[in-house]
């Protein structure tokens, strides 16, 4: 599926059909419980102009991806931040019935209403944390406030938009209060995103051998891919891809009585000239003499 941008949050939810009816505010509060299935599956990979906190219980059947960063909740509470044109991929994987939450949507017109947003709530920068998971007494507190924040959203309270933001700030504080300014993972396991690479190449290796697959899958752009590999193995992205495709193709041609067309196609070459080409490439000889050569 190819990138999305959305610049406002009513533009994304009317696209993904997340919302019947959406009453733009200056912060919008969106029960996943009001979520269809089938909005659910239009997820794909995308970029948002504004800023996002995800409040969820009980989610066992979602997978996403934030600047290539995996999540995969196994019922644990957590809070997410998401900051605007982070890179996003969700993935369902199933019927989630027990899960319960609210995705609050904040546009750049609010946080500029609040005094130095994104320095003081440092979890909306890139190089700090931004998910995590709250103990069950902390989580409780959280709970009742973003509670709260959707009853003033679904209200009719004369001053609904100042109290939207009040209680926003109150949500905001709480977490500052709970979860302090830690590191991202980028930061100080990039190894961790790298070994997700790798698993994904291992998966669909067969399938997808352009980097731009991995990379979306991943929530990042090909070029931060690979700074991150460069940085902890010393090779770019392509090189690691090319890298698991030659001992891919170099296992089949040792394990198994395989034509060398038949290894071509069980890899996913559409012409036998590509595979020979690319092997050569990576290897310096040709799959059939490196067959041969092993058997000697």
């Amino acid at each position: 599926m190819t990138e999305k941008k959305f610049s406002t949050y009513k533009q994304f939810l009317t696209t993904l059909k997340l919302a019947d009816s959406i009453n733009e505010a200056s912060v919008y509060v969106l029960d996943i419980n009001t979520i269809s299935e089938q909005a659910l599956m239009t997820f794909g990979t995308y970029r948002n102009n504004f800023y996002e906190i995800n409040i969820i219980k009980n989610q066992r059947e979602f997978i996403f991806y934030v600047d290539g960063i995996k999540y995969h909740p196994q019922g644990e509470p957590y809070v997410c931040f998401i900051s605007p044109n982070r890179l996003q991929s969700y993935h369902l994987l199933g019927d989630d019935p027990e899960a319960e939450g609210y995705l609050i949507y904040i546009p750049k017109s609010t946080t500029n209403i609040i005094q130095n947003f994104e320095k003081v709530f440092t979890f909306f920068q890139a190089e700090y944390q931004s998910y995590f998971n709250p103990n069950e007494t902390v989580f409780k507190q959280l709970w009742a406030i973003a509670q709260d924040l959707h009853t003033e959203f679904e209200g009719t309270s004369r001053y609904k938009e100042k109290l939207l933001i009040a209680k926003l700030e109150v949500f905001l504080y709480k977490c500052l209060e709970q979860f302090g300014a830690v590191k991202s993972i980028l930061i100080t396991h990039p190894e961790k995103v790298v070994s997700e690479f790798e698993r994904l190449i291992s998966e669909h290796i067969d399938l997808h051998k352009d980097l731009g697959f991995y990379a979306k899958e991943l929530a990042l752009t090909p070029k931060r891919l690979s700074e991150l590999c460069k940085k902890v193995k010393g090779k770019n992205a392509l090189e690691l891809l090319h890298e698991k495709q030659k001992l891919r193709a170099e296992a089949l041609l040792l394990q198994t009585t395989l034509t060398v067309k038949e290894v071509a196609f069980e890899m996913g070459f559409e012409e036998v000239s590509n595979f020979v080409r690319f092997f050569k490439k990576q290897s310096g000889i040709t799959p059939n003499t490196f067959r041969a050569k092993q058997k000697n």
